[in-house]
């Protein structure tokens, strides 16, 4: 395969771009939902 440098990189944007977007919904949901205590989190697991 002689394409193969672009498509490495095109992957690694691709991999960058959906790691940003799982930080920002991480960080809204944060700012939307306050985090609940410790405790209730630990009765969910």
């Amino acid at each position: 395969m002689t394409g193969s440098v672009p498509g490495r990189r095109r992957r690694a944007v691709i991999r960058l771009g959906i790691l940003v977007v799982l930080v920002a919904v991480a960080a809204v949901a944060v700012l939307v939902f306050p985090l609940p205590p410790v405790e209730e989190i630990r009765s969910y697991l």
